[in-house]
C-alpha cells in the first residue's frame, strides 16, 4: 500500500474514532450536566489545572520520538516503556504531595482526595503508552479508532451511572479513571507486542534531542492553555470556572477532533516525507484548507445560536455562560489553522525553533489573561480573543518558513472560506 493509501485509510478510520468519541463525550457531558452543577464541574476543573501539566512531563516526549524516528530497534522500544512507568510512578507521587498545596491555593479542601485519585491516571495509563505510539506509527488507526470508542463509551457510562446514584464530583473524576483502566486491559490483550528487560541508556540518548525539546514545547503551551483556569479558579469561585471550561469545551472539543483527527495521520505522514519539501507544502496546505472548511463555518453559526443552544442542551443553570461561549467561538473560527504548525515543527524535528515561539507566545497570553481578569470571566476570555488574533500572522510565518509556505500563500489557500464564513 503506498503512503497515500495508507495515510487516506488512516484519516478515514481517525475520522471514524474521534467521531464516536466526540459523541459519547458530547452525550455525557450533556447528561452530566444536568444532573451536576457547575460548582462540581469547576471542583474538577481546579485539580485538572495542575494534573493536567504532570500530563505534559509523561513520557517526556519519547513516545512521540518513537513514531517521529525513521527506525527504532527493541532497545528503544523496551527502554522508553520502563522510562515511561518510572515517570509515571513519579508524577503520581508528585500530586499525591502536592494535593495540600493546591487545595491552599485555591482555598478548597475538597480538592485534596480529588487530586489524590487524578494522579493515579499516571501510573496506570504508562502501561499502554508505547504500543499507543507504535499503533500510531503504523498507521493502524481501525485499531486505535476502536479501542477509543469502545473505551470512551465504557468511562462516559461508568461516570453517569455514578452521578445517578448521588456521587456528585466523584462522577466527573471516576470517567477518566474507567477509560484509562479499560484502555490498557485493550492494548495488552490486542497488541502482541511486550517490553523486554532492556535499559539503554544510548536508545534514550538517540531520542532526546527530539523528546526533550517537545516536552518544553508541551509544557508552555499548557501553561498558555490553561493559565486562564488557573487565574479564574483562583480569583472567583468553582461555579464561574465550571461555566468556563464548560463554555471552553463546547467550543475546543468538535475543533480538536478535527485539528487532532488530522494530526494524528499527517504527524507520522510528513515525518515520512520531511525531507520532501514541496510534498510536505503541499500536505499541509491541504490539511489547513479542509481545517478551516470544517471549522469556519461551525464556529460563526455557534456564535448565531448560542443562546438557545446552551438553554437547549444544558439547562437554565448553565444560561450564564452564553457570553462566553460566543467570545472564545471567535477565537475558534481562526486558531485552529495554527495547529498545522505543531505538525511541521514536529515533522521537520525543529522543535527548538518551536520551544523559543512558545516562549514568546506564553508570556504575552499570560499576561493578557491577567489584565482580562480585571473584568471577570468575559474579561478573561475577550483577552484570549485579541491575543490570538494578534499572534496569527507570526505564527504562521514562522513555522512556513522551514517549508517555503509564505503568509501570503497561506492567506489566499483559505480566503474563499473565509469569505464565505463572512457573510453567514
Amino acid at each position: 500500500m503506498s503512503l497515500r493509501q495508507q495515510v487516506l485509510s488512516s484519516a478515514k478510520w481517525a475520522v471514524i474514532g474521534n467521531t464516536g468519541k466526540y459523541a459519547i463525550f458530547f452525550i455525557v457531558l450533556i447528561i452530566l450536566a444536568r444532573i451536576l452543577s457547575p460548582r462540581e464541574f469547576g471542583l474538577v476543573a481546579m485539580a485538572q489545572v495542575f494534573s493536567g501539566f504532570a500530563g505534559t512531563l509523561n513520557e517526556l516526549g519519547f513516545g512521540a520520538a518513537l513514531v517521529q524516528r525513521q527506525t527504532i530497534e527493541e532497545r528503544h522500544r523496551s527502554s522508553v516503556f520502563w522510562l515511561s512507568l518510572l515517570i509515571g510512578i513519579g508524577l503520581t507521587l508528585a500530586l499525591m504531595l502536592s494535593a495540600p498545596f493546591i487545595a491552599m491555593f485555591y482555598n478548597e479542601p475538597r480538592l485534596v482526595p480529588i487530586v489524590f485519585v487524578i494522579s493515579l491516571y499516571f501510573t496506570i495509563g504508562a502501561f499502554a503508552s508505547v504500543q499507543t505510539s507504535l499503533l500510531q506509527r503504523d498507521l493502524a488507526f481501525r485499531h486505535i479508532a476502536l479501542i477509543d470508542i469502545g473505551t470512551n463509551l465504557f468511562g462516559g457510562l461508568f461516570a453517569i451511572g455514578l452521578a445517578i446514584l448521588g456521587a456528585g464530583v466523584w462522577a466527573i473524576v471516576s470517567q477518566n479513571m474507567a477509560m484509562i483502566i479499560a484502555r490498557v486491559v485493550v492494548m495488552w490483550l490486542t497488541v502482541q507486542w511486550r517490553p523486554r528487560r532492556i535499559w539503554d541508556r544510548h536508545a534514550l540518548r538517540e531520542l532526546m534531542g527530539f523528546s526533550l525539546n517537545l516536552v518544553g514545547i508541551k509544557s508552555l503551551n499548557y501553561w498558555i492553555a490553561s493559565a486562564d483556569n488557573l487565574l479564574i479558579g483562583r480569583f472567583t469561585n468553582p461555579v464561574a470556572l465550571g461555566l468556563y471550561t464548560r463554555a471552553y469545551s463546547v467550543m475546543l472539543q468538535p475543533l480538536k477532533q478535527i485539528t487532532w483527527i488530522l494530526g494524528r495521520v499527517m504527524f507520522p505522514a510528513l515525518s515520512r516525507i520531511q525531507h520532501d519539501q514541496a510534498r510536505t507544502k503541499a500536505g499541509v496546505l491541504n490539511a489547513q484548507r479542509l481545517i478551516a472548511f470544517l471549522t469556519m463555518p461551525m464556529m460563526a453559526g455557534l456564535i448565531v445560536v448560542a443562546e438557545d443552544f446552551v438553554l437547549v442542551v444544558f439547562g437554565e443553570q448553565w444560561t450564564a455562560m452564553t457570553p462566553i461561549l460566543r467570545i472564545l467561538c471567535l477565537v475558534a473560527i481562526i486558531q485552529p489553522m495554527t495547529e498545522t504548525v505543531d505538525w511541521i515543527y514536529r515533522a521537520q524535528g525543529r522543535t527548538d525553533i518551536y520551544f523559543k515561539w512558545g516562549l514568546f507566545t506564553g508570556t504575552v497570553s499570560i499576561l493578557s489573561f491577567v489584565i482580562g481578569l480585571n473584568w471577570g470571566v468575559q474579561g478573561v476570555a475577550t483577552a484570549y480573543a485579541i491575543v490570538t488574533y494578534l499572534l496569527w500572522y507570526p505564527t504562521i510565518a514562522i513555522a512556513g518558513r522551514l517549508i517555503q509556505l509564505s503568509f501570503i500563500t497561506f492567506f489566499q489557500n483559505i480566503s474563499s472560506i473565509m469569505l464565505i464564513t463572512a457573510f453567514m
